[in-house]
């Protein structure tokens, strides 16, 4: 069974573009060398482009350590649907901090489609809980365990198709 992310998150890749291939930001000086949050946050949010990406809200866990693959997670918001936005150090050449973007449906997105796609189609479901996010490369998987009193339990293993920014289009498997 072919899924994508909620639709929602579909109308955040058409309404919102994301530009962030090879971003870079200026390091913080301090006993800890970082990218700011707030500049982060401004950089996310400054690369959607289109209809109504003056809506889109970003917010990261914090500063992005000035080391090559260190790694920060930020949370784009557009019309109610979130995408994860992982950003790694590729290089870091005196104050200026290179970085790039992998998009994932997050474990709440995920589990939430799982649940809308099984209940659609008449199944009883208790509980999904899924192990992790879906990262947006193609080939990657995430399982999620679906329980239900009425029509039994299930292991879905979702797998990411196609990726294209935050549009991640992905499998659901049942694998036992």
């Amino acid at each position: 069974m072919r899924r994508t992310s909620r639709s929602t998150l579909a109308a955040l890749a058409a309404a919102a573009t994301l530009g962030l291939v090879g971003c870079s930001g200026e390091v913080s000086v301090g006993s800890d060398p970082s990218v700011e949050q707030t500049s982060l946050e401004e950089q996310v949010a400054e690369a959607f482009t289109g209809d109504g990406a003056d809506t889109v809200e970003v917010a990261c866990e914090g500063d992005l350590a000035a080391e090559e693959d260190a790694t920060q997670d930020c949370l784009a918001t557009f019309d109610g649907a979130d995408i994860g936005v992982r950003l790694t150090v590729d290089q870091v050449e005196g104050d200026q901090v290179d970085y790039s973007p992998v998009f994932y449906v997050t474990v709440e997105e995920l589990e939430a489609t799982v649940e809308e796609t099984y209940v659609g189609q008449g199944v009883s479901v208790d509980s999904v809980t899924c192990d992790g996010e879906l990262l947006g490369e193609v080939g990657a998987t995430a399982s999620c365990e679906v329980t239900s009193a009425v029509d039994g339990d299930a292991t879905i293993e979702t797998v990411t198709t196609s990726a294209d920014g935050p549009d991640i289009a992905y499998d659901l498997n049942v694998v036992g």
